[in-house]
């Protein structure tokens, strides 16, 4: 089987990581607090999606396939930041278990 391949050129927008920690927000509740854990660059394809709500109205998601190099640690609690929207994590993949790319499905909070 071939490798797949994810070329220098190919990463051409930069994307943030961010850390969500909850903090007491001094009224008995909490707030989310982000921290910018890392940048990379990274080859981001659109997929957009529709979505039905609670009541059947059918309404948009942004949705991006977002292709990397393993070397950072990611995981599906961490915001992602692009083009200065927050991105929840619905999946990372690493493609054909080889720990060279990962793949990762972001989509709106």
């Amino acid at each position: 089987m071939a490798d797949v391949v994810l070329n220098f050129g190919d990463l051409r927008d930069q994307i943030g990581f961010y850390t969500v920690t909850p903090t007491a927000d001094g009224g008995g509740g909490y707030t989310s607090t982000k921290t910018l854990s890392f940048e990379i660059l990274a080859k981001i394809i659109p997929n957009g999606r529709a979505k039905i709500d609670g009541q059947g109205i059918q309404i948009f998601q942004e949705v991006f396939d977002v292709w990397i190099r393993n070397e950072v640690t990611i995981n599906d609690t961490m915001l992602v930041r692009y083009n200065s929207k927050d991105y929840r994590i619905l999946f990372v993949e690493n493609v054909e278990n080889r720990n060279k790319i990962l793949k990762l499905r972001i989509a709106t909070k």
